[in-house]
């Protein structure tokens, strides 16, 4: 099938070679779900005269192989997730004018944030009643229960001997929905469930603990994980019913909306502003 079709790497390196309209900035990013955030900061730096062609390479290991592929010679924008970064410093030689990093672990992690749940819980409620309270017991609450995984899963990432590789502790491939039920949190036991069938329930996260000392939990807690249980939390708070996932398309580009840009937001967006500028520079 046409659709089935893959360009091979070398492909991909070649294909801005062909892009004879000079006023295209190529982008490539992990996943499709990363497309609508990245577009809403992106369509506001770009300048109107530019086109941008963004594109999905399936994961942030196929955009490491690229980058390794080409090196110095990079003639593309390329937008990853942190991956804990911060704590465990295993992307540093990824880190180039060309390439932009999230200052939290993950893109959806943006719609894990006070303003931007009050934000749509506001839109939608009618009785417009300020949920500031509950919303942070909410997050302290959901950030408390997943912490032993967010510990597990910074081992398994630093390469810990008795975390395998092949499994999937607070990733993509797991929900809160998997350790719930029909709640707005995941039950403790089935956590602690979860963990006693990995065998890790013996693992020492003592250290990687202290490597968090001081920082705030919930800006490290993988996007894709607690998407569940926040879509869960805001439609309790509005009188008629709307689907999950509408409310999850609901908060991309919701920190682009939002009149209380956090300090991480606008950071993303001077690092953009600046890539954009070496980008656009590599004609000249």
């Amino acid at each position: 099938m046409i659709e089935d079709f893959e360009y091979s790497y070398n492909a991909k390196l070649t294909i801005p070679q062909f892009d004879y309209d000079s006023k295209t900035i190529r982008i490539y990013v992990e996943g499709k779900d990363d497309i609508p955030f990245w577009n809403e900061v992106v369509n506001s730096i770009v300048p109107q005269n530019y086109n941008v062609i963004m594109e999905e390479l399936g994961g942030s290991s196929e955009l490491y192989k690229l980058l390794d592929n080409v090196q110095d010679s990079q003639n593309f924008i390329v937008f990853l997730d942190s991956e804990y970064d911060d704590i465990l410093c295993d992307k540093e030689k990824y880190k180039n004018k060309l390439t932009v990093f999230t200052k939290r672990h993950s893109i959806e992690n943006y719609m894990f944030c006070r303003n931007s749940i009050l934000r749509i819980i506001n839109i939608h409620n009618r009785n417009l009643e300020n949920y500031n309270e509950e919303i942070n017991n909410y997050i302290s609450k959901l950030c408390c229960l997943l912490e032993p995984l967010l510990y597990l899963d910074c081992l398994k990432i630093k390469g810990s001997k008795h975390i395998p590789k092949n499994i999937s502790i607070l990733g993509s491939q797991h929900s809160v929905a998997k350790l719930s039920s029909n709640g707005i949190y995941p039950k403790r036991e089935k956590i602690k469930s979860f963990i006693v069938k990995l065998n890790l329930h013996e693992v020492d996260i003592s250290a990687i603990r202290s490597l968090f000392k001081g920082k705030n939990i919930y800006n490290y807690i993988n996007g894709h994980f607690i998407s569940y249980s926040v879509c869960k939390f805001i439609s309790s708070k509005i009188p008629h019913n709307i689907q999950t996932s509408q409310l999850y398309n609901y908060t991309y580009g919701n920190c682009e909306l939002c009149k209380n840009k956090c300090l991480d937001f606008k950071n993303l967006q001077k690092r953009i502003q600046q890539v954009i500028k070496n980008y656009l520079a590599l004609d000249t």
